[in-house]
């Protein structure tokens, strides 16, 4: 399947089973996937945290606190992505790095 396919096959869920957890080996290849990703320089200016539990909870009313994404409330696992600040070396290369 080619990504054209993908896109236009896509469907997003918002109706979520509580009762349903998403199984760990679905959760490990998504994980890998978005390791193997490329990045600009190879920099993987990114931090990925797999939330449940409590902490589920509390990233579920982060992002439904503002009256949007209302439908992630009823999730019970969340990947949190942050982005890291790009260092000089990184940005520029050599050229930015200390002498």
């Amino acid at each position: 399947m080619n990504f054209t396919e993908i896109a236009n096959n896509r469907q997003s869920c918002r109706n979520y089973d509580m009762n349903r957890g998403v199984e760990q080996e679905k959760l490990n290849s998504v994980l890998e996937s978005a390791r193997l990703s490329p990045s600009a320089c190879n920099g993987q200016p990114y931090h990925i945290t797999v939330c449940k539990g409590e902490y589920a909870k509390k990233v579920a009313s982060a992002v439904t606190g503002m009256g949007m994404n209302k439908f992630a409330a009823n999730g019970t696992r969340y990947a949190c992505y942050f982005r890291k600040a790009l260092c000089g070396f990184r940005r520029f290369g050599r050229k930015g790095k200390k002498q």
